[in-house]
């Protein structure tokens, strides 16, 4: 769950226009989806969460979440 935060949080932040993705509860409805309706897909997009987090790991040192915004690449 951290690392799928960190990544909604960098995809939608919050700003002076109003909440980001996880003030808005974006993780939440993703879980619950994964829980149900899109449940088949459920293990492909844990693994991505996963590949992500030991992507970072390998190449910054820190899981996904751990890092700051200044360290993630943007290309």
């Amino acid at each position: 769950m951290k690392t799928l935060e960190a990544f909604i949080d960098r995809l939608i932040p919050s700003d002076e226009t109003g909440p980001g993705a996880v003030e808005a509860g974006a993780q939440n409805y993703i879980d619950r989806q994964l829980a149900g309706y899109l449940a088949a897909e459920k293990s492909a997009f844990v693994a991505g969460l996963d590949d992500l987090d030991a992507y970072s790991r390998r190449t910054r040192a820190a899981g996904f979440a751990e890092l700051a915004d200044a360290l993630i690449p943007t290309k």
